[in-house]
């Protein structure tokens, strides 16, 4: 809640100030003939007042800790964010990798190439492996994952041959994000093909073309999918433990957004009724990096 704080007193001050630099001073020029010393003591008196103010917002949004904003979060040579690990990693990931048994350890993401066929899929014989979904062989490194404001707290929750699994905050926002860099353009390719498409069942297709953004593969396309799901609300308990109310059915909204990074396909999942904008994917895209084991 610090950091949210923090975050809109910042953007506040930066509004202020592009207001104050902005179309308005063009009038102000205009009527600086005829401010008279009573409408100057007022300005004065204005200025002071609004000075207050966001020295008073200013200090109530400090915490004793100093809290540094988003922006001034020192990254170290080694990929930390302030000292900590980044992302964090999941038990799960060191139960799935089998890197050692097949005896490697790729540090590239083009190492991806030469399993993937002429439409940007992985080859059919790799994608139907019998451990596809459940081990990570170590034959291509997952693209990287550098600090902005969208991972915040991220965590590898899962890492196979199929896809990396991610979950992370916003950290201007608070809101959750899932998200995952599957293996080859198959589902980047597969939601494309969904829209327009027919459902037999009569049943609404909602896959479009949302906007476009620039990747290291140039402008394309970002497809995204919305979802209605039914879930049962949770049953309030009273102080004895006792259910207050018989719990109903809801639908929640569900928003999903596809594009490329390379040969990998990613996914963004925000949480319920919540919607990206192409600013936000674009940020989002600008900091997942295909990497050759390199970058310092």
């Amino acid at each position: 809640m610090k950091k949210k704080a923090l975050m809109t007193i910042l953007l506040l001050c930066v509004a202020v100030a592009m207001t104050a630099c902005g179309g308005n001073g063009d009038t102000a020029e205009v009527k600086e003939p005829m401010v008279t010393e009573e409408n100057a003591e007022a300005d004065t008196e204005a200025s002071t007042v609004d000075e207050e103010a966001v020295e008073s917002e200013q200090t109530e949004g400090e915490s004793p800790e100093n809290e540094k904003s988003f922006e001034e979060i020192e990254i170290g040579a080694d990929g930390s964010v302030n000292g900590q690990e980044f992302p964090i990693i999941d038990e799960a990931v060191l139960r799935e990798d089998k890197s050692d048994d097949y005896g490697v350890h790729s540090i590239s993401s083009y190492d991806i190439d030469q399993y993937i066929d002429e439409d940007g899929n992985l080859k059919s014989d790799i994608s139907s492996g019998e451990s596809f979904y459940y081990e990570y062989s170590g034959r291509w490194a997952y693209p990287k994952i550098t600090p902005c404001r969208f991972f915040g707290e991220l965590t590898l929750t899962s890492r196979t041959d199929a896809s990396s699994m991610y979950s992370s905050v916003d950290l201007e926002t608070g809101a959750t994000l899932s998200f995952n860099i599957s293996s080859g353009k198959d589902v980047y390719n597969s939601s494309e093909y969904q829209i327009g498409y027919e459902f037999e069942d009569g049943q609404p297709n909602t896959y479009n073309r949302a906007f476009t953004i620039q990747t290291i593969d140039g402008e394309q396309d970002v497809i995204s999918d919305y979802r209605e799901i039914m879930l049962l609300e949770e049953e309030e308990e009273d102080e004895n433990g006792e259910k207050l109310d018989t719990p109903e059915e809801v639908i929640h909204g569900f928003y999903s957004y596809y594009f490329t990074v390379g040969n990998f396909t990613v996914v963004l999942q925000p949480e319920v009724k919540t919607e990206l904008t192409q600013e936000d994917v674009q940020l989002i895209a600008d900091n997942i990096r295909l990497t050759n084991g390199m970058e310092r």
